[in-house]
């Protein structure tokens, strides 16, 4: 039982470094909502931490305070209608892109210009504050699929995300 779940964790986190690997490059997803995203990295944390022990109690206590956590961050969001999203494989030169998409939004009357934060010091950062959350995911699905238009290049942050993976993959399967 104890090989079974340390495989699974492995199997886990591997598949999810490959993800990140691709995901840089062909930019399946390149929203995430902020909260989930918090939870993801709290959640590969635990189960790192737990790669070589044995299935424990501890780990499940962990787990269920974490969903809890999420479970109250989407709960607190939704009654102050504040969503927040992380912007993945978006740098400074992307910001003018992405600025320019939300404008149009604007201008097609589906959100108001002062709900929109986003700044071109933090490019990978966009909160939406008292909008609608259904306007606020037809905007986010209609930005994925303007970043997915958009041509593939090779930057330096897509070589590091394929190296550092590839090195965490080395180091979590060594025997």
């Amino acid at each position: 039982m104890e090989n079974l779940f340390h495989y699974g964790i492995l199997i886990f986190i591997t598949t999810l470094l490959l993800y990140i690997a691709i995901n840089t490059y062909f930019h399946y997803h390149v929203s995430v909502n902020r909260i989930y995203f918090l939870a993801t990295i709290a959640f590969v944390l635990i189960l790192l931490t737990y790669v070589n022990t044995p299935l424990s109690a501890e780990l499940l206590w962990l787990l269920i305070i974490l969903f809890l956590l999420t479970w109250f961050g989407n709960y607190f969001s939704k009654v102050k209608k504040i969503d927040g999203f992380v912007l993945l494989n978006v740098t400074k030169k992307d910001y003018y892109f992405v600025n320019r998409f939300l404008n149009e939004q604007v201008d097609n009357s589906l959100i108001n210009k002062t709900s929109i934060c986003y700044s071109i010091k933090k490019p990978y950062l966009l909160v939406f504050k008292g909008e609608d959350s259904k306007v606020i995911k037809k905007i986010i699905a209609s930005l994925d699929k303007q970043m997915q238009t958009r041509p593939k290049q090779l930057k330096m942050i897509q070589y590091a995300a394929v190296i550092v993976s590839l090195l965490l993959l080395a180091i979590l399967w060594r025997f």
